[in-house]
């Protein structure tokens, strides 16, 4: 089923004429060895492996891995933040969706894993839905903070599950230096900010 999704994916971006996208198949970052970027973005598996809402409606026919995450819900979560430090440039961000009650846990995550400016930003129900980090610079790893991370130089960096994108971390570092209150944005105020960068 998933290189059947590969497949389906790029013969979608060939019938749209999106030629800018590299498509890879693995493991959540087994495929990247050796690449950076300056953004790394994932929808990945995070609900409750006991949850009953698996049970119902439209759920009953998706694959179990493609929703579930373990017992907490945060497997896929816990080793996306890990991995994703290898394959971050100096400066570049992580950002992942999650559960409307995983907020915490995902910021917790992420500050033990070292990353800077963690936030979280809340859906259009006002729900924390997308949370993120920053990787350290060269220059803030030797104590030296800087302004924030520049436009990313790729392009895009695609596949199933994982996605690396061009030009919204520069949106989103502009958002953060304005809204830190409680590490928490709004859809709104993100959505503002990306309407100004572009």
């Amino acid at each position: 089923p998933r290189k059947l999704l590969t497949v389906v994916t790029k013969s979608n971006a060939q019938r749209h004429g999106i030629a800018n996208v590299v498509f890879m198949h693995g493991d959540w970052m087994a495929p990247l060895a050796g690449c950076r970027f300056e953004m790394v973005v994932s929808n990945p598996p995070y609900i409750e492996a006991a949850d009953p809402h698996l049970e119902q409606g439209d759920l009953r026919f998706e694959p179990a891995a493609a929703l579930a995450s373990g017992a907490d819900g945060l497997d896929d979560i816990r080793r996306i933040v890990r991995e994703a430090r290898e394959h971050l440039r100096p400066g570049g961000w992580l950002l992942f969706e999650h559960g409307w009650n995983q907020g915490d846990a995902a910021r917790r995550l992420l500050r033990e894993a070292g990353y800077d400016e963690v936030f979280t930003a809340r859906d259009l129900e006002r729900r924390e839905r997308v949370s993120g980090g920053r990787a350290a610079s060269s220059s803030e790893a030797n104590g030296a903070r800087t302004g924030g991370v520049s436009p990313p130089s790729c392009r895009f960096h695609v596949r199933p599950k994982f996605a690396a994108a061009a030009g919204a971390c520069h949106a989103v570092g502009m958002q953060l230096r304005r809204t830190r209150r409680d590490g928490v944005a709004d859809a709104g105020q993100v959505e503002a900010s990306h309407r100004q960068h572009f």
